[in-house]
């Protein structure tokens, strides 16, 4: 579902619709730790699951985009999302959601650092964030399964996969380098397809 296209004829439904990409990432930014994977996790579960606007391969081609430009993957994601879904103002009110919880702790914390270490430093505290850390973990993982149902489907889709699994975790490759390979082996890929599919004509 492309939610611009059916919100552009009322100011009244433009403004909800901000504010609810505003109030969903300040949501997600609030309550997610753990980095912009576990955002994305989140962000899948809120537009794809819960409000579908967007589609598996709507959100698969955001998570290509976004990883692949320079920035924040939490930011670059509500700036994406919130453009597709409602162009400029969509896109500052998902990226003003996504960043204000941020500022606001990194303000608190730098205000009063001494007497918020000691709070960090409780038991209660870090049983609270190893708690959180396992739930993220789960987060992401079936994220991974899902876009993996959805977008590997060929044995060079598992090759390259398994490719990249192998240079990061055995070789310590640069994932740069991974990307640059992954974006050169899809496009002779799809020139060699291309080639066969007209031989065959």
């Amino acid at each position: 579902m492309d939610a611009h296209r059916e919100t552009t004829c009322a100011p009244a439904q433009n403004l909800r619709l901000d504010l609810i990409l505003f109030l969903s990432f300040f949501k997600i930014a609030s309550i997610t730790v753990g980095g912009g994977y576990a955002i994305l996790a989140a962000a899948r579960a809120e537009f794809v699951e819960r409000r579908h606007w967007l589609t598996e391969d709507d959100f698969s081609e955001m998570m290509t985009v976004i990883i692949t430009v320079p920035g924040l993957l939490a930011i670059n994601s509500a700036i994406y999302l919130g453009w597709k879904l409602h162009r400029a103002r969509g896109a500052f009110a998902a990226a003003f959601g996504a960043l204000l919880p941020s500022v606001t702790v990194i303000m608190l914390i730098a205000a009063g650092l001494s007497s918020i270490s000691d709070f960090l430093r409780s038991p209660w505290v870090q049983g609270a964030f190893k708690g959180i850390i396992c739930g993220i973990i789960g987060m992401i993982g079936l994220t991974v399964v899902k876009m993996g149902k959805n977008n590997l489907k060929s044995l060079f889709d598992w090759a390259m996969v398994l490719v990249c699994v192998l240079g990061i975790a055995a070789f310590h490759w640069n994932p740069a380098f991974l990307i640059a390979g992954a974006i050169g082996a899809g496009i002779l890929k799809v020139a060699l397809g291309s080639r066969k599919k007209e031989v065959q004509k």
